[in-house]
């Protein structure tokens, strides 16, 4: 479609140093991780740990908690560190089969919340404290209750307003967004066998 009809308080123009590619990957990536960090409620000075924090929404889940004032623990393969630290994690805890042990090895006590963009439910809520808040991004990855801990199945809304503030982040070079690769979208099926590969660290955008 050359043109589309969309309630206004959805959108936001691209500033002119955002490359058309780079901020189709915006809306969706930045506003979930907007959002649930928001959901978090967070302090400064509270922990917050973000799963799949080099992927596309735990990249943005990284930067929006640490400019509340948060430390961010960041979960992610080893070979993320120094991009993850980059962005503003101050711990960094290499994915591994037992996450709980491998945060509280560091964080003894746990932490106040968690992102869960690597979508590990069940197998992370333990390590939040009373009182704390577990945010999933699917309804099947939230863990089943827990005494004084909040679990929210996040479902993220178009937010205009919101999203504008993103983009003049990223074209101000305020707020990092990830490289991107790009299809002609005669080769979308290549480019959703490149999305299903695990392992990427890059953004996909199809050029129509």
């Amino acid at each position: 479609a050359e043109q589309v009809v969309l309630p206004a308080n959805l959108l936001a123009a691209r500033p002119d140093a955002v490359a058309p590619a780079v901020a189709a990957t915006v809306p969706l990536n930045a506003l979930t991780a907007r959002q649930a960090v928001a959901e978090l409620h967070p302090r400064a000075g509270a922990t917050v740990v973000v799963t799949g924090a080099a992927g596309a929404v735990g990249t943005f889940a990284i930067q929006f908690a640490v400019g509340t004032g948060a430390r961010v623990v960041a979960i992610a393969g080893s070979e993320d560190e120094q991009t993850v630290r980059r962005l503003g994690a101050e711990i960094f805890v290499a994915r591994s089969d037992d996450p709980v042990a491998a945060v509280r090895a560091v964080l003894p006590d746990g932490v106040d919340g968690i992102v869960d963009a690597a979508l590990l439910g069940e197998s992370i809520i333990d390590l939040v404290r009373p009182g704390g808040t577990f945010v999933g991004l699917t309804p099947s990855s939230i863990p089943s209750p827990r005494p004084e801990v909040t679990t929210v199945s996040l479902d993220v809304h178009g937010d205009g307003r919101t999203l504008a503030t993103v983009m003049d982040a990223i074209a101000r070079g305020e707020l990092a967004v990830r490289e991107v690769e790009t299809y002609p979208a005669a080769e979308g099926a290549s480019a959703y066998a490149r999305l299903a590969k695990s392992g990427r660290r890059t953004g996909l955008s199809l050029l129509f």
